[in-house]
C-alpha cells in the first residue's frame, strides 16, 4: 500500500492506494542440437510448463526440419501467466543438409574377380568432401572388408558431411561369367555342296541360350551372310 501525503499549502488530504506489482519469473527453453534434413520432428519443451512455442517450422510444441529447410532458425518460448506477467525466451536450431549421394553401378564385365567400389566413378556427380564408407548391409552396421575387391552383390555406400549428415544407398556388382562355346565341325561333303552350320549340332555342349553369329574373320568384323548355305572353308 502506498500512501499520498500533500505538501504544505496544498488543498488536498492524505489519500491511500494499494497498487499491485506482478514479479515475473525466469522463463526457459531447452535448447536443441544441430539437425539434418530428413531427421524426424524434435518435442520442444520449456519452463515453466503452459506457455507456447512459435517460429519457423514450429507445430505445437514440435519442430519439424521438412518446414523448413537448411538453415538457422530463432525459436521462442512465451508464458502468459494468468496472475499478469509474462516472459519468454528463444533458442537456436541449427538444420543442416543432408548430402547428396549419386552411384553408378560400376560396369563389372566377364570373368573378372572383383571391383574397387571405392572409384571416383561409383559416386561421380555427389557432393564434396564426403566422408564415404562401404558395408554389406542397409543398415551400415557391418563394414566390408576390402571395398576395392567387391565381388558379386550388392553392398551399401554411407556418405557423411562434416556437420554429421549423413545417406546411405546400394551399390551393385554383377560380374558376368563368359559362355563356354563347343565347336564340332560339320562333317565333309562332296564338292559342290554345302552345310548349314547353324544347325544346334554344331554348337552341341555350349551353354544354353546363346545367341548365335556368324563371321568371316576372328576378329568378328566381317559378317557372313550365309552361314546355312556354307561352302568349303567358309
Amino acid at each position: 500500500a502506498y500512501q499520498f501525503t500533500p505538501d504544505s499549502g496544498q488543498c488536498s488530504e492524505g489519500y491511500t492506494m494499494n497498487i499491485l506489482v506482478y514479479t515475473s519469473k525466469e522463463v526457459t527453453i531447452n535448447p536443441v542440437s544441430a539437425m539434418c534434413m530428413g531427421s524426424a520432428a524434435v518435442i520442444l519443451s520449456g519452463a515453466p510448463l503452459g506457455g507456447v512455442f512459435s517460429g519457423p517450422g514450429v507445430t505445437g510444441n514440435h519442430f519439424d526440419p521438412s518446414l523448413v529447410g537448411p538453415g538457422n532458425y530463432i525459436i521462442t518460448y512465451t508464458v502468459n501467466d494468468p496472475s499478469g506477467w509474462s516472459n519468454s525466451a528463444t533458442t537456436e536450431i541449427i538444420v543442416n543438409a543432408a548430402p547428396t549421394l549419386i552411384i553408378t553401378n560400376p560396369t563389372a564385365g566377364c570373368d573378372i574377380l572383383s571391383v574397387d567400389l571405392t572409384a571416383a566413378a561409383v559416386t561421380q556427380g555427389s557432393s564434396e568432401n564426403l566422408i564415404l564408407s562401404y558395408w554389406t548391409d542397409a543398415s551400415a552396421t557391418t563394414r566390408m572388408a576390402n571395398p576395392s575387391e567387391a565381388g558379386n552383390g550388392t553392398y551399401y555406400i554411407k556418405a557423411e558431411t562434416a556437420a554429421g549428415c549423413s545417406v546411405i544407398k546400394p551399390v551393385v556388382i554383377d560380374i558376368k561369367t563368359s559362355p563356354v562355346l563347343t565347336i564340332h565341325n560339320p562333317a565333309p561333303v562332296c564338292a559342290g555342296s554345302t552345310v548349314d552350320i547353324t544347325l544346334a549340332a554344331v554348337t552341341a555342349g555350349s551353354t544354353e541360350g546363346l545367341s548365335y553369329t556368324y563371321w568371316l574373320n576372328a576378329d568378328a568384323t566381317i559378317p557372313y551372310t550365309t552361314p546355312k548355305e556354307a561352302i568349303a572353308g567358309m
